[in-house]
């Protein structure tokens, strides 16, 4: 909430170290802007690779690299046992005994939707509450829309994703007719040093065969991987020089073949 940015910006006067919980991406957006601030920053995350949602093996190594360099230290693989501290924090101890100090601790570690009161009503739900392409649930003019809702079992929960929604079920529940437009998944990223573009699949899904274009330059310590599926771009990284952003936006729109980039 706001109020917590106002008490958040009053402790960073008496803060001089900090740890953030979460390596995705409002956890780096956060370690960066701490790290801008003049503080001792620790990113911990308990899977191997930060952004591991929006990057392969390959970029999130790279992107660590570039987190390092830029004086962040990141813990990566490694489960939490505790915060430490009585009133006051003073760190994060890991499960094999590894310490972090930080009298500031942020966690970032995604999104939980509540469905209780849905699933109380008998609305139809999976991770998120169930929708159709109006944003209707299963119960009559009952509506979700944003970061509680998943359609086609799908819930990126991130803001474009819940705005599209928004605009779907607010103009059906007063009775207008407007379907939900597929969303186009896409991230950016500024800091550490660098920028990374990400969208669509990043090659994870064992049941896919991938076919890939991967161009690394480690003099200008840039990094490109395109994903086709079917001979059908389905996700590209950029990281180091996001100048193909738009065009990796269209190419996913349109499902473009690789012999488009060859």
């Amino acid at each position: 909430s706001l109020e917590s940015v106002k008490k958040l910006k009053e402790l960073l006067k008496q803060v001089h170290k900090a740890v953030v919980i979460g390596g995705g991406v409002l956890g780096l957006e956060a370690a960066w802007e701490l790290k801008q601030a003049g503080k001792k920053v620790t990113v911990i995350e308990q899977s191997p690779n930060i952004m591991g949602k929006q990057l392969d093996e390959k970029g999130s190594a790279l992107l660590k690299a570039a987190t390092e360099k830029s004086g962040i230290r990141v813990i990566a693989g490694r489960g939490i046992e505790e915060i430490t501290g009585n009133g006051k924090a003073t760190g994060v101890k890991l499960a094999d005994g590894t310490f972090a100090d930080g009298e500031l601790i942020i966690l970032s570690t995604g999104v939980r939707q509540n469905i209780g009161l849905a699933a109380k009503a008998g609305i139809e739900t999976g991770r998120s509450i169930k929708v159709n392409d109006r944003m209707e649930t299963t119960a009559e003019n009952i509506y979700a829309c944003g970061d509680c809702a998943e359609y086609n079992g799908v819930n990126y929960a991130i803001w474009g994703q819940a705005v599209e929604m928004g605009k779907a079920a607010g103009i059906n529940a007063v009775g207008d007719e407007y379907k939900y437009e597929a969303f186009i998944p896409s991230n950016a990223f500024t800091g550490m040093g660098t920028a990374l573009f990400a969208v669509g699949d990043n090659g994870k899904d064992p049941e896919k065969n991938y076919e890939d274009i991967e161009v690394y330059d480690s003099v200008k310590n840039t990094y490109e991987k395109l994903y086709f599926v079917d001979d059908k771009f389905c996700g590209g990284i950029l990281l180091g020089d996001v100048s193909k952003s738009a065009r990796l936006l269209e190419a996913y729109k349109n499902q473009s073949p690789m012999a488009e980039f060859q």
